[in-house]
């Protein structure tokens, strides 16, 4: 305020301003419009970065990023018009820094190799065993190392049944569709397998051999009548 004359008269403001286009504009603009084939300039600029743990320069792949396919309506928004030209960043945060000094981040160049891109998957049109892997993959893999940790063997049942009904318990437990209710039914229903499943008891006095665990035993009987009642009978306080 002491000498305002200096500040309005030092540079002047750049004869094009950026242009955030409405949300609605924004959404509906076509990906061959945007500059950088729509990876974000602010991300471009930065480079890559360095691995935090070896310290390295990563690859310059992975400071080129843009929404994909299955992006929200949020993520794709931010797009500004510049000199004639749209470009999209990644958030908020870098689209308030190309506002501040959009020519910083104009002129780049991509590298030869860009990044592949998430597609669309066709869950139908997959063959059995790449519709396993794109929607259950995960969890029967843990299921699995789950079970080689348990090794349970049921009374009354061998290796092989008793493995399939705990990997069933185990999916239905882990169901990521699954309501708070159901994980809890199902998380109890597993619990009481498990018990069930001790075997093998050893005498506390003397090194005698392990005893199987007869199939009247109270631990075997609370997991019948419990699931002889249906999933309702799984819940307990």
């Amino acid at each position: 305020l002491a000498n305002p004359k200096y500040y309005l008269d030092s540079a002047p403001l750049p004869s094009t301003l950026p242009i955030r286009l409405p949300r609605d504009t924004a959404l509906e603009t076509k990906e061959d419009r945007i500059q950088y084939k729509g990876y974000c300039p602010v991300t471009l600029k930065d480079g890559p970065g360095k691995d935090p743990e070896t310290g390295e320069i990563l690859p310059i792949q992975t400071a080129l990023r843009r929404p994909q396919y299955d992006s929200t309506d949020d993520e794709r928004q931010y797009i500004v018009e510049y000199e004639g030209n749209l470009y999209r960043m990644l958030d908020a945060e870098k689209l308030d820094r190309f506002m501040r000094t959009p020519w910083e981040f104009t002129g780049l160049k991509l590298p030869v190799k860009l990044p592949f891109d998430k597609q669309p998957v066709d869950l139908a049109k997959l063959p059995l065993v790449g519709y396993l892997e794109q929607t259950v993959a995960d969890n029967v893999t843990e299921g699995l190392l789950e079970l080689g940790r348990a090794c349970p063997r049921f009374p009354g049942l061998g290796n092989k049944e008793s493995g399939l009904k705990f990997m069933a318990l185990y999916l239905r437990t882990h169901n990521p569709r699954n309501t708070g209710v159901d994980t809890r039914l199902h998380s109890q229903n597993l619990k009481r397998f498990r018990k069930a499943c001790e075997l093998l008891v050893r005498e506390a006095k003397g090194p005698s051999l392990p005893q199987p665990l007869p199939p009247g035993h109270d631990i075997v009987e609370e997991f019948m009548v419990a699931i002889s009642k249906g999933p309702k009978g799984m819940v307990t306080d």
